[in-house]
């Protein structure tokens, strides 16, 4: 039990997303067939969107929102975290998620600070997977 109140106080985590974001990534996978405890740093709910299916993610949401949402993802911190979860999980790079965010993140004209990771893999930015 003093882990999580040490863990959840931790200064050190990245803050990816703000308190609406965070509230809505909570409900949208808590629906889904995803267990939360509700205090999940950003780090965490990254690796588990990455995990996600894009549907699970982008269906229905609010084109203001995704738009926010993927500009949180191409922030900084957002990189850090992404990079962190596929450093972590290299499966990640083969599911669906990462290459619709970056395909998201095209169509909104964001610039992606994960697009090498694409080119790594030997893939053209051009022929991202629709997810």
């Amino acid at each position: 039990m003093l882990k999580d109140v040490v863990e959840a106080n931790r200064t050190d985590r990245l803050v990816i997303f703000d308190e609406v974001q965070r509230e809505v990534l909570h409900e949208t996978f808590a629906e889904g067939r995803f267990e939360l405890a509700g205090h999940e740093p950003d780090e965490e709910l990254c690796g588990l969107i990455l995990s996600a299916s894009p549907d699970d993610l982008f269906d229905n949401m609010d084109a203001d929102f995704e738009h926010d949402l993927l500009e949180a993802f191409a922030s900084e911190a957002g990189a850090a975290a992404i990079e962190a979860a596929t450093a972590a999980c290299p499966q990640v790079l083969s599911a669906a998620m990462l290459p619709a965010i970056q395909r998201r993140l095209q169509q909104h004209g964001i610039d992606s600070p994960f697009s090498h990771l694409f080119a790594d893999a030997g893939r053209d930015d051009a022929q991202v997977p629709r997810g």
